[in-house]
């Protein structure tokens, strides 16, 4: 994938794309001036510890439930900078996340993307 195919699925209607290289869909997001969140996990990595990097990477607040409900009620305060187009997530190494979690952050974050107007992507690489 290169950068103006990026381009052109951050203009597009779609939610989430699986990407192979992560840091391009971080570059051509910033160079494109939308928000960019990145989630990197380098080890294996339970629902707690990526509950964690979700905070960190959001910015939630230290009062943040650490559950899935917690997460689903918070994404809705992310939102762009004034003059942003979206928010990006790029998240890298979703493989080192057990699949039933996986498949849970993946679901929460994708219908965050999918809510009408949101200017919320996902960008989901395994590696």
């Amino acid at each position: 994938m290169n950068d103006g195919e990026v381009r052109d699925w951050l203009a597009s209607g779609g939610a989430l794309l699986q990407v192979d290289d992560p840091q391009q869909v971080v570059a051509a997001g910033a160079d494109a001036g939308w928000r960019v969140i990145e989630i990197t996990l380098t080890r294996p990595t339970d629902k707690a510890a990526l509950l964690r990097a979700f905070q960190g990477a959001f910015g939630l607040p230290d009062w943040f439930g650490h559950n899935w409900d917690a997460l689903v009620d918070s994404l809705r305060d992310v939102q762009p900078a004034q003059g942003q187009p979206g928010v990006l997530v790029v998240w890298s190494g979703s493989a080192l996340v057990g699949d039933d979690d996986r498949r849970t952050a993946v679901e929460i974050l994708r219908e965050r993307a999918q809510q009408r107007g949101s200017g919320f992507k996902l960008a989901l690489g395994e590696d």
